[in-house]
């Protein structure tokens, strides 16, 4: 059984009552493997929280690119 990589966008913050900022995306074949990307991809700061969330669950009244 062959699983498909998806898009999973990469949200974070710095304080807990900082809003989450948008910082990039990462491609995992599950939501476990992105969040575990994410903490190696985006090192350079230390976050308080981490979010990923799948690319197929944002919705856009325009077509998000990628």
């Amino acid at each position: 059984m062959t699983v498909t990589p998806e898009r999973y966008e990469v949200f974070a913050r710095r304080q807990p009552l900082d809003p989450l900022q948008h910082l990039g995306g990462v491609t995992a074949t599950n939501v476990e493997l992105a969040y575990a990307y994410a903490l190696t991809t985006f090192n350079e700061e230390k976050w308080r929280d981490v979010a990923v969330v799948s690319r197929r669950h944002i919705y856009s009244q325009t077509p998000i690119a990628g």
